[in-house]
């Protein structure tokens, strides 16, 4: 063939058992791919571990991926294989991640209606496990404590796969959920164990055993010489899904029954007479996975593979997606605040999701994306060659590299997903952006099979499009319900929290606040226990002495928390300023008005909000996330979205810019060492294309106090002169009393109604 060798990794130990022994240990304690990535470093994108003399030839290389391993060009090469089947048979059987040829094609052909738009876009399914995990969330979290998030997106995902799949829902949420290892002996008593929950736990630890198996590769069953170690656990995964599948094959084989009774029918001339073959046809809209499944066989085995198979992919992999979500967005409140804008602006505070509301948001698909791109549920992959093949040259050589027949071929999409020259320096920073930005086009669109979190190929994930609608449905649930998220780790048991050596490592390992783990599915150890500031919903109507004055419903942030319990996302997006997003459609020749009020820290943003809104003064900190307020005044509406005036807040300024028709920025006017700071923020913002046209309303707040600036000085101060092409308007007020807020909304409704 003319090829050359891969390049073979020499340990220290003979036949490399050293690199078991290392991977065992990376198992128990270490970040993943730890050390395959000090092999790759070693010997290149292509390397052979030869652990006792046999091949394993590894690859994070996604041309080789796609050409050899995945795409159709030489997939027949490429199957699962007997080491990785024997390794695995006794959880997963011959369902259909653990089957090759003709039985992989049955269950896939089975499985692949179900999986259909039509039926995947109806979300009851999803709205009722979502609205029973969010109230029992919002329970705990008012008697003071965090939530394990891992636990509860797996019962939801398990309620929703089994209600799916099954046509009955084993309601895992109704046992309650855990409390922290820290609560009071009283409050963390066990909750109620259910069977559901008792199975999951099982399987957990079945996947735990095979996935120990994998890493010490043909050796495995001399650890289990006298026992399986899966067969314990295996034995209650088996309780749980007996009774699920004895139903569904009675009641197959009652309606065969009953139909047979009218097996014969009169043809329409009344001459004769056929049989009618009950299994024709398709499945009925109304069947399940599991209907469809009896109706071809009745077989326990192969009835308990399959639904085991699904139910794993239905249920781990995306409730772990969900969990690393929720993970990245307590340590980025500057994308959390994004993306709650964008929840509450196409599909609003309260209303449901649909199909439709799902696609259009861009940047809920970019979070998501993101957090598939650092976490692949699935992060390591493996195959074997049927016949003796050639991969194209890598590393240094131009010759293409040998591959013998049974060889295994492990690979890696999270290492793949993390490659600097794959993705640019930044490839370990999560920024969804990159999904959207000149990124896309210079790293993903070139070379798509460098992000692979659903495979690709004849073996791509069936259930891709569910677990993004489910994904993205649960996500935004929590965002319409809940303002900020936080990490507790005080909460999370101490031996699961990130060793104390990884301080020292290189990459997201050295500032990583969880434990992820692998065995068949990534998962957080120990669970995420994270804690979430509610969005309390109002509809509140309030006279206020001032004409036409009314509010409509409002997101409010949570309750203050107290300074003790400060958190680094709270410093961030404590302070937060106004913007006034989408309006309301208005009624009876109402006009609408989309306003961004912005300005310093500190400002008195929330001061004036509130003071519109309630007639009020409240006492207030710096917000956390962000409050959305509708006022109407003279016939016009302003919705007021409360966002951060914080340094490390104003960049997300610009996501407010599109479509605004008016600024309102606030100054403190008793602040003259930052009064520079606030005129370049404020230039710095005019300048954008976006803003060119808006109106301009500068509020200078604190004249009641002895040192303020008045209104000219601060017209100076921030050289609103200049602004000849810009109409603008500086109103004197004090946002406790109310003196100037009014006329400042006089000023806004007379030039709106100008330019209509």
């Amino acid at each position: 063939m003319g090829a050359v060798l891969a390049p073979r990794y020499n340990g220290k130990w003979v036949g490399n058992w050293d690199l078991t022994v290392r991977f065992l240990e990376e198992f128990s304690n270490g970040y993943p791919a730890d050390i395959l990535w000090n092999l790759i470093r070693e010997c290149g994108t292509v390397v052979n571990t030869r652990v006792l003399w046999l091949n394993s030839i590894f690859t994070v290389d996604p041309d080789i991926i796609k050409a050899r391993i995945i795409l159709a060009t030489d997939f027949g090469n490429y199957v699962k294989g007997e080491v990785f089947q024997g390794v695995m048979s006794s959880v997963l059987g011959s369902g259909v991640f653990n089957s090759d040829g003709d039985m992989w094609k049955f269950h896939r052909s089975m499985t692949r209606p179900f999986f259909s738009r039509d039926r995947i876009s109806h979300f009851d399914i999803f709205d009722r496990h979502a609205e029973d995990a969010i109230t029992q969330m919002k329970t705990r979290f008012r008697e003071g404590y965090a939530v394990n998030i891992q636990d509860l997106v797996s019962r939801f995902t398990l309620d929703s796969a089994t209600e799916f799949l099954f046509g009955s829902c084993v309601h895992s949420l109704s046992s309650g959920l855990p409390y922290p290892h820290t609560a009071s002996p009283s409050s963390s008593s066990p909750a109620s164990s259910s069977f559901a929950e008792t199975f999951a736990n099982a399987f957990a630890r079945a996947q735990t055993v095979i996935a120990a198996r994998a890493r010490i590769g043909l050796m495995w069953p001399l650890g289990e010489i006298f026992r399986d170690e899966s067969k314990s656990s295996m034995k209650v995964v088996d309780e749980f899904l007996k009774p699920i599948l004895k139903e569904a094959v009675e009641k197959e084989r009652r309606r065969k029954a009953i139909a047979s009774i009218q097996a014969k029918v009169k043809t329409v001339d009344g001459q004769s007479e056929r049989p009618i073959d009950v299994d024709e046809g398709e499945a009925d809209e109304e069947d399940t996975l599991l209907d469809n499944l009896v109706k071809i066989t009745d077989d326990a085995k192969v009835l308990k593979d399959e639904t085991l198979n699904i139910l794993l992919a239905g249920r781990d992999t995306t409730a772990a997606t969900l969990t690393f979500a929720i993970y990245l967005l307590t340590r980025n409140p500057d994308v959390l605040a994004r993306l709650r804008i964008e929840v509450l602006e196409k599909v609003g505070p309260v209303q449901r999701p649909t199909y439709d509301d799902i696609r259009d948001m861009k940047y809920l698909r970019a979070v998501i994306n993101e957090t598939l791109r650092l976490f692949p549920p699935v992060p390591f992959n493996i195959r074997e060659t049927v016949n003796a093949t050639t991969w194209p040259a890598r590393n240094g050589s131009d010759k293409p590299i040998y591959i013998p027949a049974k060889t295994s071929v492990p690979y890696s999409v999270f290492m793949m997903h993390r490659r600097t020259d794959l993705w640019g320096p930044d490839a370990l920073k999560f920024d969804p952006d990159r999904f959207l930005d000149e990124r896309l086009k210079k790293y993903l669109l070139p070379n798509p099979f460098i992000f692979l979190p659903f495979n690709a190929g004849p073996r791509i994930c069936l259930g891709q499009q569910f677990a993004y609608n489910e994904t993205s449905f649960m996500l935004i649930r929590l965002l319409q319900h809940f303002a900020t998220m936080t990490l507790d780790t005080s909460a999370q048991p101490p031996e699961t929290r990130p060793p104390v050596e990884w301080k020292m490592k290189e990459g997201r390992a050295a500032t990583e606040e969880f434990f992820p783990k692998v065995h068949l599915t990534m998962y957080a150890h120990g669970g995420l226990w994270a804690r979430m500031g509610e969005a309390e919903l109002e509809q509140t109507v309030l006279k206020t002495g001032v004409d036409n004055l009314q509010l409509s419903p409002i997101i409010r942030s949570p309750p203050p928390v107290s300074r003790s319990n400060f958190s680094i996302f709270t410093s961030v997006t404590y302070a937060m300023g106004l913007s006034v997003s989408r309006l309301l459609s208005g009624l009876f020749g109402k006009k609408e008005m989309r306003i961004l009020m912005v300005g310093l820290d500190a400002a008195g943003k929330t001061t004036i909000l509130y003071k519109l809104k309630l007639g009020e003064i409240v006492t207030t900190i710096p917000t956390i996330g962000f409050n959305v307020e509708t006022v109407e005044y003279k016939n016009i509406s302003f919705t007021v979205w409360d966002v951060g005036g914080q340094d490390k807040i104003r960049p997300l300024w610009r996501h407010y810019f599109q479509n605004t028709q008016g600024i309102i920025f606030v100054v403190d006017s008793n602040d003259r060492e930052r009064v520079s700071e606030a005129r370049e923020e404020l230039q710095r913002m005019l300048n954008e294309d976006e803003l060119r046209d808006a109106l301009l309303l500068v509020f200078a707040n604190k004249q009641d106090l002895p040192n303020a600036m008045n209104a000219s000085e601060i017209t100076d101060k921030l050289g609103l002169q200049g602004l000849r092409q810009r109409t603008w308007y500086i109103q004197a007020a004090c946002a406790t009393s109310g003196d100037g807020l009014y006329e400042g909304l006089e000023w806004l409704s007379a030039n709106i109604k100008r330019r209509v």
